[in-house]
C-alpha cells in the first residue's frame, strides 16, 4: 500500500510540473486595418510568445521591414494578401508568428498606401528609445511605394 501511495504522489508531481507546452507562452493580438491603422502599434512580447495578426475589412497584409527602410520587405515575415469583405468586418484567417528573440521587429501594412499613411508597428521596441515608432512612421510617410509579397513566409495562417 505504501508503494502505491508513493507512486501515485510521484505521478501527481510529474503531471503537475510545467512542461514544454504552449500554456507557458502568451498569444498577443494585433489588429490590421480600420482607418489605416495597426493596433497596438507598439507591443512587447517574450521569446516563445505568438503574435496573431487579425485583418479587418479591406485589403491588408503585414510585412517585416528594417527600421531605416520602412515600407520595404527585408526578407523576414510576410503574411501575403488578406482581402476581407466589408460585411464580414474581420477575415476568418489569422497570420501568426512566433517570437524567437527579443530584437525589435519593425513591420507595416503592405497593401496600397497603408504603410505611407501610417500603418506601421513594432514588436519589442528598443528600451533606450534610440529608435521610435514615431520616427519609423515619419520615414514611412515619405516613401513613394511599399513592397507587398503575395505569399506568406515566416509565419503560418490559421
Amino acid at each position: 500500500m505504501r508503494f502505491a501511495v508513493t507512486a501515485l504522489l510521484a505521478a501527481t508531481v510529474v503531471m503537475a510540473s510545467p512542461g514544454d507546452d504552449d500554456d507557458y507562452y502568451q498569444t498577443r493580438t494585433v489588429w490590421v486595418g480600420g482607418d489605416n491603422k495597426i493596433s497596438p502599434q507598439e507591443l512587447w512580447a517574450d521569446v516563445g510568445d505568438k503574435i496573431e495578426f487579425h485583418f479587418l475589412s479591406g485589403l491588408h497584409s503585414v510585412v517585416e521591414a528594417n527600421y531605416y527602410d520602412p515600407c520595404q520587405h527585408n526578407g523576414g515575415f510576410a503574411s501575403g494578401h488578406f482581402s476581407t469583405d466589408e460585411s464580414d468586418h474581420q477575415n476568418a484567417d489569422v497570420f501568426v508568428i512566433e517570437i524567437v528573440d527579443d530584437s525589435p521587429l519593425w513591420y507595416y501594412d503592405g497593401a496600397g498606401r497603408e504603410c505611407m499613411d501610417g500603418a506601421v508597428g513594432v514588436i519589442n521596441p528598443p528600451s533606450d528609445r534610440s529608435r521610435t515608432i514615431e520616427v519609423f512612421k515619419r520615414g514611412a510617410s515619405v516613401e513613394s511605394r511599399s513592397t507587398n509579397p503575395s505569399d506568406h513566409q515566416g509565419g503560418s495562417i490559421i
